[in-house]
């Protein structure tokens, strides 16, 4: 009997991990030469750096919020966790931060060509899928952007818990239910989203007809349960609450575009903005193609319907949590970030590869042969021009300012970078047109400590500031400014004889600080030369109960009551309060004048 010769195509299905795994990474391999770009990366690596470089701050990374603080409402301590080993890799250079990246999104390429194998698609189709996935434009947003490494790790552990969920199922062998526990902690400690991934396994369990109350499933069910509660508590005494947002239904609504926008941006990746608005082209597309789509969808009839629905679901599941907020800012920044694209487009190639013909993706076919390498050298190119955008902070925001010039929060963001830069002119160029475009408050702040702090302006800074203060802004860093620039420009307006408009400077002072004795003690020297003693006696008493080694308000005091008939009697007491607190007894003579 003739033996049939073994198909070649065969063997190179068997060793395609290693393509999936080594093209993202020649693609990416220039990634580690990108610099930052000075949006969220400078906070959270350059400002972060004595917390992320040192092993011992884990604790304090699973106790805080994103930014190792508490006041925004984002719990990702896996993304920390990814920066401390760049940052233990290459400290303040940003190439270890983009190699963690970078190869964080080839393992999510294997564990993607692994979970199509497991679903049951073709060896040639989970090939494709996973091959298109490794260099598409819109993935590589998150590879680019170092802040985005937490959409690539739950893309990595939402895949591998998916799985080894159906390994476990499947085989009943505890080290997968071990490997799903700790892959579906890690997808939940890497971002908020995996909040869906519960939703999806029982889905799959109801789609291939499996009893979702079988007892083998239990312990899975009690893990899940387990690893919720432990985020949940650790997640709700770490962050904090941005003020002025909008959360839940409305933002969703609001938010709704997002969908068909990343629709169209995977059938349509050139040329794709890091900062999207949304936009009717991208939305329309979308829309039109999301009903191609649907069509299609009834179309496939039960081909591969079980693959198809639960890339739908899958889709959906993870895209509509990233809508569940919208910033105040919203209408004058970004819409959306493309990183947060990540995930669901696992989703969408769900969908593809469960419609299209097998002989579309057979490499037996000639056709194929030509086709798929072509599709992918394109997008490949695509890629490599997405990448320059990401090369530093100028070339991402002259990017971001060429599609989107009218948006004010862009020309701040810009003029933040600029600054860092040591670029103040241009600093003050973007504030200005910020401010032309549409106001805020930060604006007018920025704008008052660069008339503070470069120019020593104390009257323009004291306008801006107080325009700031109106709009809302008020953080205790915006007031603490105000404060010393209420304090310094009474000082200028003294010396210039204007007593009286100082004084109510240093009021407007006090309005925000009470307590503040610096404030108090100005305030009554101001009083003393309009001829208000008794005004500036009761502010220095004011001061000595704030402070009470305050030694110069006790001074005072005395010379106030020393030289008053009614009220000598009393300086022996300010005089004993002012030795008492280090002062010197020949310091003091009732013939000093106040």
């Amino acid at each position: 009997m003739k033996k049939s010769k073994p198909d070649p195509f065969d063997r190179f299905f068997n060793y395609s991990w290693i393509l999936v795994f080594l093209l993202p990474f020649a693609l990416y391999c220039s990634a580690l030469s990108l610099g930052f770009v000075f949006f969220d990366d400078d906070v959270l690596i350059l400002e972060n750096q004595q917390v992320i470089h040192d092993p011992g701050s884990l604790g304090k990374i699973f106790t805080t919020d994103v930014f190792i603080g508490k006041t925004v409402p984002y719990y990702r301590p896996l993304l920390n966790v990814a920066l401390m080993i760049g940052a233990r890799a290459s400290g303040t250079n940003p190439g270890g931060y983009h190699l963690v990246s970078v190869l964080v999104h080839c393992l999510n390429c294997l564990s993607l060509l692994w979970l199509l194998t497991l679903l049951g698609l073709s060896k040639p189709k989970a090939l494709t899928g996973s091959l298109l996935f490794s260099i598409h434009p819109l993935i590589s947003n998150a590879v680019f952007w170092i802040p985005a490494v937490n959409d690539l790790l739950i893309t990595l552990f939402a895949l591998l818990s998916f799985a080894t969920f159906l390994l476990f199922i499947r085989q009943k062998n505890w080290k997968y239910l071990l490997l799903h526990i700790l892959t579906f902690a890690g997808a939940f400690f890497s971002k908020e989203s995996a909040v869906a991934l519960p939703f999806l396994f029982l889905l799959y369990l109801f789609l291939s007809k499996k009893r979702i109350m079988e007892p083998g499933y239990f312990p899975v069910y009690l893990s899940w349960l387990t690893v919720i509660l432990v985020w949940f508590f650790l997640r709700r005494s770490a962050i904090g609450v941005l003020q002025g947002d909008e959360q839940g239904i409305g933002a969703i609504i609001k938010n709704l575009p997002f969908l068909p926008e990343i629709v169209s941006k995977f059938f349509l990746p050139y040329d794709l903005p890091v900062m999207p608005v949304f936009s009717v082209f991208y939305t329309v597309s979308g829309i039109l193609i999301m009903v191609f789509v649907i069509v299609l969808f009834f179309m496939a009839g039960k081909k591969d319907s079980m693959v198809l629905f639960l890339g739908l679901t899958w889709f959906l599941a993870f895209a509509i949590p990233n809508m569940f907020l919208r910033q105040y800012n919203t209408n004058d920044s970004f819409d959306y970030l493309e990183h947060r694209a990540c995930l669901p487009s696992a989703g969408l190639l769900m969908m593809i590869l469960a419609m299209v013909p097998e002989a579309w993706v057979d490499l037996r076919e000639r056709t194929a042969r030509i086709a798929i390498p072509l599709l992918l050298f394109i997008l490949a190119l695509f890629t490599l021009l997405q990448e320059g955008k990401y090369k530093d902070g100028e070339a991402y925001w002259q990017s971001i300012l060429k599609v989107s010039p009218d948006r004010a929060w862009f020309h701040h963001l810009y003029g933040r970078y600029c600054f860092k830069q040591q670029d103040f002119t241009k600093f003050e160029e973007q504030l200005h047109e910020a401010v032309r475009i549409k106001p805020y408050g930060t604006f007018y702040y920025n704008l008052g400590m660069i008339e503070l702090m470069q120019k020593r302006k104390f009257e323009s800074a004291y306008g801006y500031f107080t325009k700031a203060i109106e709009m809302g802004e008020t953080k205790p860093e915006v007031m603490r400014n105000f404060v010393n620039l209420c304090i310094e420009s009474a000082g200028a307006l003294s010396k210039n004889g204007a007593n009286d408009k100082a004084s109510e400077r240093i009021e407007a002072a006090l309005k925000y600080d009470p307590a503040n004795t610096v404030a108090l003690m100005n305030l009554a020297l101001f009083s003393l030369n309009l001829g208000d003693n008794i005004k500036a006696a009761n502010l220095w008493k004011k001061v000595v109960q704030i402070d009470p080694s305050a030694i110069n308000a006790w001074k005072n005091l005395f010379l106030f009551y020393s030289n008053s008939a009614d009220h000598r009697d009393s300086s022996s007491y300010f005089a004993a309060q002012y030795i008492k607190f280090g002062g010197k007894q020949e310091d003091l003579t009732s013939r000093q004048k106040l």
